[in-house]
């Protein structure tokens, strides 16, 4: 089923978010076809029904093209099962040693599954550049990202037909991030927080004119 999922889009974004709680958030977004849209949901709904599938995928539109797949880990350790990761990576691991210090590694890239001129190749992608995010809520020690921003904890990796050997490795504490997690929480809820806001800038605005109304009925 995974050759519905990425067929046909001139790029995929990747996104890895590590929460609070060692609970792993994965996204994928995509401009399939409306074909391939129907594929993707056939195949991402027989996926869900395995017995053994560690989590739970769920299908969003995001505008008129983009298609979001995503999934949540409760355990981090059931990552190395990444349906997306797996297909990107022969090999997926998560390590923890004694001082809490945890290791998340992606090896044996397979660059051969983007390359379309392989007539031997039995599954190909259409597709021009992956774009790999980790954002982490723990403090993240070492990485060997291509595009490394240590303020926001985000860190990107682009993988392409090109490129040869590419492992993915990002290495972090017990550690938390509070900003980010405070900065991940706005995100999240964000529309809630606008609409309170919203409604209470309303209301000290009616507060205010009534106030003001008061006034000057008084003064009369």
């Amino acid at each position: 089923m995974i050759i519905f999922l990425l067929v046909g889009c001139s790029d995929i974004n990747y996104k890895i978010d590590i929460k609070k709680g060692e609970m792993i958030r994965e996204s994928l977004v995509s401009i399939p076809t409306e074909m391939e849209k129907v594929n993707l949901t056939e195949n991402i709904n027989f996926y869900n029904a395995q017995d053994d599938s560690p989590v739970q995928f769920k299908i969003k539109e995001i505008g008129k093209e983009n298609l979001k797949v995503f999934a949540t880990y409760e355990n981090i350790q059931d990552f190395k099962e990444s349906l997306f990761a797996t297909s990107f990576f022969e090999v997926v691991e998560v390590n923890k040693d004694i001082d809490n210090i945890t290791v998340i590694e992606a090896t044996k890239y397979k660059n051969d599954i983007l390359n379309c001129n392989n007539n031997y190749n039995d599954v190909c992608y259409d597709i021009d550049e992956i774009k790999i995010t980790v954002v982490s809520e723990y403090k993240v020690l070492e990485t060997n990202a291509d595009i490394e921003d240590f303020t926001a904890n985000t860190f990107e990796w682009i993988l392409n037909k090109e490129t040869i050997n590419k492992n993915i490795y990002i290495k972090f504490s017990d550690d938390l991030r509070y900003d980010i997690i405070i900065k991940n929480i706005f995100l999240e809820n964000k529309e809630i927080l606008i609409a309170v806001s919203a409604a209470l800038l309303l209301v000290a605005f009616l507060g205010l004119y009534f106030y003001i109304l008061h006034r000057k009925v008084n003064e009369i």
